[in-house]
């Protein structure tokens, strides 16, 4: 469907082209290394454990090198970049300053941070996080967001259930009005195939060193490269024997391991694309041991999450279209916090977690 030309119009105001073909298929990057010497050297950088999490939700870096814990009371925890606990932000409620279900943060220029809840509620706050105002946008299940440009293009990876958008993963939202508003949906066709559930929607979006974004869906190992004018500008895609078809993001269960997930992307300072996929462990049918064997309603708690998945970590050359190097890791990375740097979770014999920041090198 061809835009308005209204639309066109306010879309062209803000520096956004529409209706640009996306980037021609470059063909699929293969499994052959293209740096036999290259290799990924890791290294715990700091270890997170604090009386105000036990489990934990979600783990960020912000612009000042703090970490942003999201524990099992939704309240963010914040930590220098040794680990030390600076703050508490914010407490439950729906009032100023207070939160229902924050999910994560988003990059403000200046420093400043905004927490974003699932209802794609904002709340900024000041480098020094104190409170500064809430924002409500049309949102609902939120994954990821990225700033293009500060406060009329913020690109946010979420579920909406209007007949319009339900099928798009990226939605631009405005917050430059008096009243946030999408102004528009992109990503994919738009069109939700039978028996596909929302949750096909789930990516992650990130910032190239360009100003563009990186998309990444989690059901595919796909990585889409978007301008500052948020056109396509390449295409890159891998279909290794262990990911060649779309994954159904379920865990799988006793005798059937998980399916794959395409965790996300991001691009370095030299370029680089680093790709992580979490794979399933070879512990994976461990996780289901304390589940019942007739439970088909059983908790979700029975299951060991933590068991399910390994993460493998792929850099890509986008010049070359080549891997360069190739690392496996023990256990599943959580969130990339910036490039060569991720958050591990790690459960001691009480099942209280801690987080465990490893800094990742590319030696070649």
């Amino acid at each position: 469907m061809l835009p308005c030309p209204m639309i066109s119009i306010a879309m062209a105001s803000l520096g956004i082209l529409i209706g640009a073909a996306p980037a021609a298929s470059q063909g699929v990057i293969p499994d052959k290394a293209g740096c036999p010497n290259c290799r990924i050297h890791a290294s715990t950088d700091v270890v997170i454990k604090s009386d105000h999490f036990t489990q934990i939700n979600g783990v960020y870096r912000d612009a000042l090198g703090r970490i942003w814990v999201f524990g099992d009371d939704g309240m963010p925890a914040v930590f220098d970049s040794r680990g030390k606990f600076l703050a508490t932000v914010g407490s439950k409620g729906e009032g100023p300053g207070e939160f229902r279900s924050p999910r994560s943060i988003i990059l403000v220029p200046g420093d400043s941070v905004g927490v974003l809840e699932d209802n794609g509620r904002l709340t900024i706050y000041t480098p020094s996080l104190k409170f500064v105002r809430t924002l409500q946008a049309p949102l609902r299940q939120v994954f990821s967001s990225v700033v293009v440009r500060w406060p009329n293009v913020i690109v946010v990876s979420a579920m909406i259930s209007t007949r319009d958008r339900a099928g798009f993963p990226l939605h631009i939202v405005d917050l430059s009005g008096p009243k946030p508003s999408i102004v528009k949906s992109f990503g994919s066709d738009g069109v939700m195939r039978p028996r596909e559930s929302m949750a096909a929607l789930l990516s992650s979006v990130t910032k190239t060193r360009s100003g563009g974004l990186l998309f990444s869906p989690a059901r595919r190992y796909s990585i889409v490269e978007y301008g500052r004018d948020l056109r396509e500008k390449a295409k890159f895609d891998r279909l290794p024997e262990w990911f060649r078809e779309d994954s159904n993001l379920l865990p799988g269960g006793p005798s059937k391991p998980p399916s794959p997930v395409f965790l996300g992307a991001s691009q370095d300072d030299t370029g680089m694309l680093w790709a992580f996929i979490n794979r399933p462990s070879d512990q994976h049918s461990a996780a289901w041991k304390e589940f019942p064997r007739q439970g088909r309603d059983a908790p979700a708690s029975t299951i060991a999450w933590h068991m399910l998945y390994d993460t493998r970590l792929e850099i890509i050359d986008p010049r070359t279209r080549q891997v360069i190097a190739v690392h496996d890791f023990d256990g599943e990375v959580k969130a990339v916090l910036a490039p060569g740097l991720v958050a591990f979770i790690d459960r001691d014999q009480d099942d209280v977690s801690s987080v465990r920041v490893v800094k990742l090198t590319l030696r070649r």
